[in-house]
């Protein structure tokens, strides 16, 4: 049932949905010990006296230190091993492929997918970090503090441990500061279940480490695992209301009922505006407004909230969803039917009724170009422009009803094609789709490609990667077309490569047949006429022995043991196994 909240009229609503402010930022640099502040408070512009409720509903921190910082601990005796046991989980819906554990089903990879392979390595890191603390080895540890020099002078803070994010030669894989912000934007906002994580991020002026901020109330292990009981408990309760998608039109339903489930239980946080019309650090630690703590626990929270809630429970339940910010505001972008669409729980839930006017919308239709505020709330921040998903359908929704029919897709994408060799230890591998626009995942570890579902490599067609596995699995995507089919190959399915030698001497006229390229060029180099390779053979099957005869300079090749050993009697010399045979084509001798 839905709660009985107060809420706007429908023209209090769109002066409402138009004062979302600007994020507050903050940056604090120490430099050769004295402090360079740059600090950015944004408030609002002028508005009606009615509008009372969205404001700066995004609060974001950043903290340069110098390396003089030290690490500090408060509290860090371990809690006993029957209360970290508490902390199991048992919810058995899940979409996002479990990795570390069953919390990986709110996940999304759909970011993570995109980077390069140094910095997924980063990422996994910080996972496994964060997840020891939710429901790792950690789970029963007190998170640590850092000092730090801010415009205030000395302050503290509570952080999760410090993660090197250098190379082997000691630069920072961060090109800059505003690289590593985004970096770990992307991270936080990929996973939602790590909610004990605020918007504060601490590092050195070089970016050779970070610090991941915590609340302050999160802080201490006791607490935390009984925050984590009762999100569990609450996100089970409501991917079971919500229920599992039976296809993939079915999530069109499913969308609607996790973007009712939401807005029917939560309700924008006005008391967490200050009387500037923006977040303060303080309110954002008495109310966990960026964390999606506060929509399923406190029931009231800001436009962070909401979408993180959002996403936890879509990707929990199978469904694709990430969050996009503007400068003022945060919301979700989900896959449905292999396309994405925008959707705002936040604006939505803004009226009464319930509104679906910004539920699966496209771009366009969603940034709304003749309202000034609706711009500037939904139009994307630029770092946002080459990696989110880019959403080019509407399902028709209205102020007072969901749209109920998906867009037909284009048609499906063609299975992409996949060329494996080997190059010493590693494996090159040519990935191509004969659908124009289409983008390529693929898989080096067995497990299948996906947008977002699994941990997956991104490329576009007609891409050559060196990798360390020869076993290939593919899928290729295109905006309003219906994915592929997943095709895998691997270098062992071509298998060995036989090279062909030619005798030219008019008294021999052989041809021999080696799997070794270096005995090959052996014979080339004696007068012998390389010919290329003859075929594939595979690494199994009936056993092709070679013997030699070195008074005729002849060989020959057999399956029959029975005939090398009579041969080897003649005085043929036994030269082991030339090749493996398979298949069902039958070779004449």
């Amino acid at each position: 049932m839905r709660k009985n909240n107060s809420r706007h009229s429908k023209v209090e609503t769109k002066r409402v949905l138009a004062a979302l402010l600007s994020i507050c930022m903050l940056s604090v640099t120490v430099v050769s010990n004295a402090l360079a502040v740059d600090r950015t408070d944004n408030t609002a512009s002028d508005i009606s006296d009615e509008v009372v409720t969205e404001y700066n509903d995004v609060y974001e921190e950043d903290i340069i230190i110098d390396d003089s910082s030290d690490i500090t601990a408060k509290s860090q005796e371990d809690i006993d091993e029957e209360n970290t046991n508490k902390a199991t989980l048992t919810e058995e819906y899940f979409a996002s492929k479990e990795y570390l554990g069953s919390w990986d089903k709110y996940s999304s990879k759909y970011f993570y997918n995109q980077l390069s392979a140094e910095r997924k390595e980063l990422w996994d890191r910080l996972d496994a970090l964060c997840y020891s603390y939710l429901a790792g080895d950690n789970v029963g540890k007190d998170f640590k503090t850092t000092t730090y020099s801010d415009y205030n002078g000395k302050s503290e803070a509570y952080v999760v441990d410090k993660v090197d994010t250098t190379r082997a030669d000691g630069s920072s894989i961060f090109t800059d500061t505003n690289d590593r912000i985004h970096f770990v934007f992307m991270f936080r906002a990929s996973n939602p279940q790590y909610y004990f994580l605020c918007n504060s991020t601490i590092a050195d002026t070089d970016n050779t480490y970070i610090y991941l901020g915590v609340y302050e109330g999160m802080a201490n292990a006791t607490k935390r695992l009984a925050a984590t009981e009762a999100l569990n408990a609450k996100l089970a309760l409501w991917s079971q209301e919500v229920g599992v998608p039976s296809s993939e039109a079915d999530k069109l339903s499913k969308a609607k009922a996790a973007h009712d489930t939401i807005c029917n239980n939560v309700t924008y946080n006005n008391t967490a505006i200050g009387s500037d019309g923006s977040i303060t650090r303080e309110n954002d630690e008495k109310y966990y407004t960026q964390s999606m703590y506060s929509a399923l626990i406190l029931g009231t929270t800001v436009c962070a909230g909401y979408s993180e809630a959002y996403d936890a429970l879509c990707n929990s339940i199978g469904i694709d969803s990430v969050s996009i910010t503007s400068s003022t505001h945060q919301w979700s972008e989900i896959r449905v039917n292999n396309s994405w669409y925008n959707v705002d729980c936040t604006w939505d839930d803004m009226a009464s009724p319930l509104s679906y006017e910004y539920f699966m919308l496209d771009d366009n239709t969603f940034v709304d170009e003749s309202e000034a505020r609706n711009r500037e709330a939904h139009t994307y921040s630029a770092f946002w422009k080459d990696i989110k998903p880019v959403c080019t359908q509407s399902i028709g929704s209205t102020r007072y009803a969901a749209g109920t029919v998906l867009p037909t897709p284009v048609g499906k994408v063609s299975s992409p094609t996949i060329n494996v060799t080997q190059s010493g230890s590693r494996y090159t591998v040519k990935l191509d789709d004969d659908t124009s626009g289409a983008i390529i995942y693929y898989t080096t570890d067995g497990s299948d490609p996906s947008v977002g579902y699994t941990k997956s490599s991104r490329c576009n067609p007609g891409a050559t990667v060196n990798v360390a596995s020869g076993n290939i699995k593919a899928i290729a995507v295109k905006d309003q077309y219906l994915d592929s089919d997943i095709v895998s190959a691997s270098a062992e399915d071509e298998g060995k490569p036989m090279y062909r030698m030619y005798n030219p001497d008019p008294n021999s006229g052989e041809h021999f047949y080696t799997a070794s390229f270096t005995e090959a060029m052996h014979l080339a180099g004696l007068g012998w006429q390389y010919e290329g390779v003859a075929w594939f053979a595979p690494s199994s099957g009936d056993k092709v022995y070679r013997m030699y005869n070195s008074y005729a300079g002849d060989h020959h090749y057999t399956t029959n043991m029975a005939e090398v050993e009579m041969l080897k009697y003649a005085g043929w010399t036994y030269e082991g196994i030339a090749w493996y045979s398979g298949g069902d084509i039958k070779m004449l001798r």
